[in-house]
């Protein structure tokens, strides 16, 4: 068992916990370890965990997702795909739909070049600075977003969030 550090059980709507539910089980069964990032984890931290309202709610989630490289993240996608129940977006490869939940997965770590970016496959054009991803996730903490049956997610701590905001 995990050590929790926020309980947001009850706080969360029910269509990201099933989304998210969902994406652990495979990411878990891959072994691939992943974390929120973006404004969906500012939210969490924000308003479920201090009780500040965030300027604007997100709808979206953004995950990251630490891989060795584009065949690692292919079986994550294509697992996904597999289930019937996410859909792929046919103009942005990282978004991918559950019911009404949008979720953007990016990679980082080892997958990453020696300045810290990503290419996206095929024509490698789009590119991202994936800089501080790596230490946001070793100092993320972990959240339990429901609790029968358990959901426990990782998230940014706030330096962690404002180290990538850099």
């Amino acid at each position: 068992m995990s050590s929790i550090s926020f309980d947001l059980s009850g706080k969360i709507d029910r269509e990201t916990v099933a989304a998210l539910s969902a994406l652990k089980n495979i990411a878990d069964s891959l072994k691939i370890p992943f974390f929120i990032v973006g404004a969906t984890a500012r939210d969490f931290l924000l308003k479920h965990c201090y009780g500040v309202d965030p300027p604007r709610m997100t709808r979206d989630i953004d995950l990251a997702v630490k891989v060795a490289d584009w065949k690692q993240f292919g079986k994550l996608t294509e697992a996904l795909k597999d289930t019937r129940k996410f859909t792929a977006d046919r103009r942005e490869q990282q978004r991918f739909r559950y019911d009404n939940v949008l979720i953007d997965i990016v990679p980082f770590g080892p997958i990453s070049d020696r300045n810290g970016k990503i290419s996206w496959p095929p024509e490698h054009e789009i590119f991202m600075k994936m800089t501080g991803f790596q230490e946001a996730y070793q100092c993320s903490v972990t959240v339990r977003l429901h609790s029968d049956p358990e959901l426990d997610v990782k998230i940014p701590t706030l330096p962690g969030l404002a180290l990538r905001s850099c």
